[in-house]
């Protein structure tokens, strides 16, 4: 059995786990010497000035919440001036939307979309024609 485990190895992991302990601790107290505070003192008996002061939170938010989304639903839905001076105005999106699709209606046709629609017309009538088979029944229920 005495030639299973070798103690050397052990008694060197040993010790370099014991130095690191004390290494740390070391760094510690420099630490501690460096920032100025005693290390008997905890941080709860310090005085109020020393803590660094936490997040402040509301207890209900909601109400703010709900005011800052109206806000921003009614500069969403009501037109105004950005830069009168350039001629920039923000109009609802809805308002946005439907000039648009106005614009687009009214344009007359290009021939790159022309030339577009047609072989997508064409193209929807190959996949259609291709979807059906070529081997099916007849409708009359006759002999093939």
């Amino acid at each position: 059995m005495r030639g299973d485990l070798s103690v050397r190895p052990l008694l060197w992991g040993g010790f370099a786990i014991g130095a690191t302990v004390l290494v740390v601790i070391a760094a510690v107290f420099l630490l501690l010497h460096l920032w100025q505070e005693p290390a008997d003192v905890s941080r709860v008996r310090m005085p109020y000035e020393l803590l660094r002061p936490g997040p402040v939170l509301q207890s209900a938010p909601q109400p703010d919440l709900a005011r800052y989304r109206a806000d921003k639903q009614r500069l969403l839905d009501a037109p105004a001036w950005v830069d009168a001076q350039r001629g920039i105005a923000r109009i609802p999106v809805a308002d946005a939307m439907a000039l648009l699709a106005a614009r687009a209606a009214s344009a007359p046709l290009t021939a790159s979309s022309a030339s577009s629609a047609s072989s997508a017309s064409s193209a929807s009538a190959a996949a259609a024609a291709s979807a059906s088979p070529a081997s099916a029944p007849p409708a009359s229920g006759g002999q093939p």
